[in-house]
């Protein structure tokens, strides 16, 4: 098994959690299904979000866990919750809990710092999914969002005072968020996480010290890179295809000489960067597979999956683009 990572808070974080995103979307009864085979195969972190549309999955595979005699302490859940609801996060953590059917979240996560003051590097997947009222009453200035972001989080801290959440943390938050927030004198919580895209082909080494500095655990999504679809198409405005990370010779070459898959490599190099993982996979080998770690791969080759960095491909939005 993986292990855990201690939270700043005290609370232990499962290293390496289940994802319910991209793929997933809306795809409650297969969410519910595939909680059951996870949790057999050792996953206790499931993770989703308010725009994933699993939550509802999340809630029934969680009922499902508990009538089978499985224990609440034992399932550990993150959710998250988009920037453009910034007034209404009272409301959204109690529908969470309701879909969720549980009386504590155990992490939530403020999914992004806000929206591109420059609309136009929205994607147009991201704007199908705000309301124009939502795009209406969002801050428009860079003033603005840090005043929304602090909102946001004395909100939480608040939910966690009552009880409703055990610990609140970010995601998608640059070096200048988080120092953002944490200069501001009404803070007293520090966020435990912050999951952000990280894989040998993007490391954002200044989030890792800033994270290091006040002892935020970094967590992992697409830690193993683009799936092979999404290598054929082409990264906006450019003409170069997306680089498939799990056939990167360096990642072969170290897969071959420690007997681990391609996959193995990548989860277990980020681990032993101090960084928790989130992933999914709906093939029940591949649940074992990725729980399977515990070999430990050397410092010569730990540098040369680090080189690896230098390719700085960014699957799913810049994080700079937001102020």
């Amino acid at each position: 098994m993986a292990g855990y990572r201690q939270l700043n808070t005290g609370t232990l974080l499962p290293c390496v959690g289940f994802g319910t995103g991209t793929s997933f979307f809306n795809r409650v009864e297969d969410v519910a299904s595939c909680m059951d085979q996870a949790y057999s195969a050792g996953y206790r972190l499931f993770d989703t979000a308010m725009v994933y549309g699993t939550e509802e999955g999340i809630g029934r595979g969680v009922e499902d866990l508990l009538n089978s005699g499985v224990q609440r302490k034992d399932i550990f859940i993150t959710t998250k919750i988009s920037p453009w609801k910034w007034n209404q996060i009272q409301e959204y953590v109690s529908e969470s809990l309701s879909k969720l059917k549980v009386e504590k979240i155990d992490l939530v996560l403020i999914h992004s710092a806000g929206l591109p003051l420059d609309r136009s590097k929205m994607s147009e997947k991201l704007r199908k999914r705000i309301t124009e009222k939502d795009l209406n009453d969002f801050p428009s200035t860079a003033e603005g969002l840090s005043d929304m972001r602090l909102h946001m989080w004395k909100t939480l801290e608040n939910l966690v005072k009552e009880g409703k959440i055990q610990d609140i943390g970010v995601s998608n938050w640059t070096s200048q968020h988080i120092n953002q927030l944490m200069e501001a004198s009404q803070v007293t919580l520090t966020p435990a996480v912050n999951q952000i895209e990280f894989n040998p082909y993007l490391v954002d080494e200044d989030i890792l010290e800033t994270c290091a500095k006040y002892k935020i655990v970094v967590q992992a999504y697409a830690p193993l890179g683009n799936g092979k679809n999404m290598a054929n198409r082409h990264l906006a405005g450019s003409q170069d295809g997306l680089k498939y990370l799990l056939d990167d010779p360096t990642i072969l070459a170290k897969a071959s000489k420690y007997q681990a898959t391609p996959a193995q490599i990548c989860l277990r190099w980020a681990l032993q960067r101090g960084v928790a993982v989130v992933l999914k996979t709906e093939n029940k080998n591949r649940m074992e597979e990725n729980l399977d770690l515990e070999f430990i791969i050397a410092e010569e080759d730990m540098r040369e999956i680090n080189a690896l960095k230098k390719v700085n491909q960014r699957l799913f939005g810049n994080i700079y683009d937001i102020d």
